[in-house]
C-alpha cells in the first residue's frame, strides 16, 4: 500500500496527475469490485476489520466525554494514533502493513507523540478505518459510522479470544482497560496529540490484544462467515479452497491472468460474465498501454520530436501489427462487455470508442496520443498537463516524463485484481469456508 503523508510530496496533487496515462484504471477497479465485492487493492490484513469494529464500539462513549465542542482532531484520527502508538511502542518487528509506521517510529525516536503532522496526509482515506470502510459496510460491520448488523458478533468473538469479556460486557477482565482507552482517546482529541507518553504501561494491553497478525480462532470464523455471505465472493473463495485454487495462494510466481483464467473455467453466471469481460478488457488494456509507452520510449530518445509516421515505423519493429491487434482486442472486449448484464460497464468503456475504427499504423499513434491528451484534460481531480504534446506535426515528450523502459508486449494484466490481497487474507485466516 502506498502511504501518503501530510508532510511529504503527494504526486496525485501534481499538475500531471497520477500514472494512469490512458485511462485504464477506472474500468479495472470497477470490474474488480464486480468479481470480488468489497475488496480494495489497499487491503492487507483482516485484523483491521476487527480494530475498526472495536473503534465503533467505543466511539459514542468517547464523544460523550468530549461533548459538543468541536476539535480539529476527529475520533478516528485519535483512535488510530492511539492504537498505532500502542503497537509501535512494542518495537515488534513482525508488525507489518500498519499505517504510518515509519513516521510513528520516527516520532518515537524523537519522543514526540503522534499527531496530525506525524501521521497520514489523509487519514480518512489511508488510515485503517478509511481503507477498510467499504469492506466494513459490505460485510455489515458498519452502517453510517455506527456499528453494523454483525459488528457485535465480531466484537464478541474477539473479546472471548483475548479473554477480556469485560471489554464488551462491562464486567470481568478488560473493563478497566476499556475505560482507560476511552479516556485516552477523548484526551487525545482534546489535546490534538496522543495523550500518553511512549513508555506508558497501558500500551501493553493494546499490543497484546490489537496486534494486526494475531487473530483468534473465533474471530477468524466470524470474518470467514461474513466474507461468504455474498454469493459471487463465495464462489471465488470456493475456488481458492479447492486443490486447483490453493496453488495460487502459495505459488507467488503464478500470474493474475492464470488465476482468473482458471477461476473462469470453474465459475458460472454473473461471475463468469465478469471474468470474461476482465480477461478481454485486459488484452485491450495491455495493447493500448504498450502502444502508448512504446511511443513514449521513442520520443524520449529523440529530442527534436517525431512524426506519428516515424513513431509507428519504430514501434512496428518491436510490436508488429500493433494497430490491428488494438482493433481486434477492442472488438473482443466490446463483445464481452455488451454480453454482460451490468450496463454500467459499457458506459465506462465508452471513453475508448475511437478504437473501434481500423487505423493505419501512423493514425493509430495519433489516436493513442490524442486519447492521452483527452484523459489528462478530464481527470477527476481537474485538468492535468499532458505528458506529450504536438508541435507542428511532431510529437514531443515533456522532460519529466522521458521513459526508457520497454513495454511488456505480453498478456500480463495492466490492472490489479486482488490476488495479492487474497493471499494475505488466507495467510492470516486460513481456508475461508463455512
Amino acid at each position: 500500500m502506498t502511504i501518503v503523508y501530510r508532510s511529504d510530496y503527494d504526486p496525485k496533487d501534481s499538475d500531471e496527475g497520477g500514472l494512469d496515462a490512458v485511462g485504464l484504471s477506472s474500468m479495472g477497479e470497477y470490474l474488480a469490485q464486480l468479481y470480488l465485492p468489497g475488496f480494495l487493492e489497499r487491503h492487507r490484513r483482516p485484523r483491521f476489520l476487527t480494530l475498526a469494529v472495536i473503534g465503533l464500539s467505543i466511539k459514542a462513549d468517547v464523544e460523550n466525554i468530549v461533548g459538543n465542542k468541536e476539535y480539529p482532531t476527529t475520533f478516528w484520527e485519535a483512535y488510530e494514533w492511539v492504537i498505532v502508538t500502542g503497537l509501535i511502542s512494542s518495537k515488534d518487528t513482525t508488525i507489518k502493513n500498519l499505517p504510518s509506521s515509519d513516521k510513528a517510529k520516527a516520532a518515537m525516536a524523537q519522543n514526540k507523540p503522534l499527531s496530525a503532522d506525524r501521521y497520514l496526509v489523509t487519514p480518512s482515506v489511508f488510515g485503517f478505518h478509511g481503507v477498510y470502510k467499504f469492506l466494513l459496510k459490505n460485510l455489515g460491520l458498519e452502517s453510517h459510522d455506527l456499528p453494523g448488523e454483525f459488528s457485535q458478533k465480531l466484537l464478541h468473538a474477539w473479546a472471548l479470544d483475548q479473554k477480556i469479556p469485560g471489554f464488551i460486557d462491562m464486567s470481568g477482565d478488560g473493563t478497566s482497560e476499556r475505560k482507560e482507552l476511552i479516556k485516552i482517546i477523548a484526551e487525545t482529541i482534546q489535546e490534538g496529540h496522543v495523550a500518553r507518553s511512549w513508555n506508558y504501561r497501558g500500551w501493553e494491553f493494546v499490543y497484546r490484544n490489537f496486534h494486526p497478525l494475531k487473530l483468534g480462532s473465533r474471530e477468524k470464523e466470524v470474518i470467514s462467515s461474513l466474507l461468504l455471505n455474498e454469493p459471487i465472493r463465495k464462489e471465488v473463495f470456493s475456488f481458492l479452497n479447492s486443490k486447483k485454487g490453493q496453488k495460487y495462494l502459495t505459488d507467488t510466481s503464478s500470474t493474475q491472468r492464470q488465476f482468473l483464467t482458471d477461476l473462469n473455467k470453474e465459475s458460472s453466471g454473473n461471475l463468469k460474465q465478469t471474468l470474461d469481460v476482465i480477461l478481454c478488457y485486459e488484452r485491450f488494456a495491455r495493447s493500448l498501454n504498450d502502444i502508448f509507452y512504446d511511443a513514449l520510449v521513442e520520443l524520449s530518445e529523440n529530442s527534436i520530436g517525431l512524426t506519428s509516421k516515424e513513431i509507428a515505423e519504430r514501434i512496428e519493429l518491436k510490436n508488429k501489427d500493433f494497430s490491428a491487434q488494438l482493433h481486434r482486442h477492442y472488438g473482443d472486449a466490446y463483445k464481452a462487455i455488451h454480453a454482460h448484464s451490468d450496463i454500467n460497464i459499457s458506459t465506462r468503456f465508452d471513453i475508448f470508442v475511437k478504437f473501434e475504427q481500423v487505423f493505419t499504423a501512423s493514425d493509430c499513434i495519433d489516436a493513442v496520443l490524442t486519447h492521452h491528451l483527452l484523459i489528462q484534460q478530464n481527470k477527476s481531480t481537474g485538468a492535468k498537463n499532458p505528458w506529450v504534446f504536438d508541435v507542428q506535426g511532431r510529437w514531443m515528450v515533456r522532460a519529466s516524463y522521458a521513459h526508457r523502459d520497454q513495454s511488456a508486449h505480453d498478456d500480463s494484466l495492466v490492472n490489479l485484481y486482488r490476488l495479492g490481497v487474497l493471499r494475505l487474507f488466507y495467510e492470516d485466516i486460513g481456508l475461508i469456508n463455512a
